[in-house]
């Protein structure tokens, strides 16, 4: 019978992967505890029918209580400077009304309308008009904002770094 070598450094990957697994799924745990917990402190506003909530960043940049340059505005949707930008050109867009992620947006025009967003941002671009749209729904996927929103990115390659869809 052949036994395979005992590499130590084989069982320590394999134990910080399990470490990140848990980690993951307690972090996932966290979240859908703060976002139960949230959707009771949400309001609805007495001028428009949308929803928002009180301690969401993306909320007060909508309702004009927190700073942000904006860069496109529409009814249903919003876009703006990232004050992070991991570009030359990083935007924001989002929906006015709260949804924490793609799942909640049910209405057909807030949907129509980020889609537009995309394309007036994109025609505002000089040569080369390339551009990438990035969607991080949900922690695991890197969501750090529980507001729907969609990155809008162009003036850097966002493979540089090995990354390959």
């Amino acid at each position: 019978m052949h036994q395979k070598p005992n590499n130590p450094l084989k069982k320590l990957y394999m134990l910080i992967i399990l470490n990140m697994i848990v980690f993951c799924a307690v972090m996932y745990m966290v979240i859908l505890h703060i976002d139960n917990s949230a959707k009771s402190r949400a309001t609805t506003t007495s001028a428009s029918s949308m929803v928002v909530h009180q301690d969401c960043i993306f909320c007060n940049i909508v309702a004009g209580k927190a700073p942000s340059t904006i860069v496109g505005e529409s009814e249903r949707v919003m876009a703006f400077k990232n004050i992070r930008p991991r570009a030359p050109i990083h935007y924001l867009i989002i929906p006015k009304s709260h949804s924490c992620d793609m799942r909640e947006i049910t209405d057909p025009h807030i949907r129509g309308e980020m889609w537009e967003m995309v394309r007036s941002l994109a025609l505002k671009l000089e040569e080369p008009q390339a551009f990438n749209i990035v969607v991080n729904n949900g922690a695991v996927a890197g969501q750090s904002v529980f507001h729907t929103h969609w990155h809008f990115v162009s003036g850097k390659s966002l493979y540089s770094a090995g990354v390959r869809l």
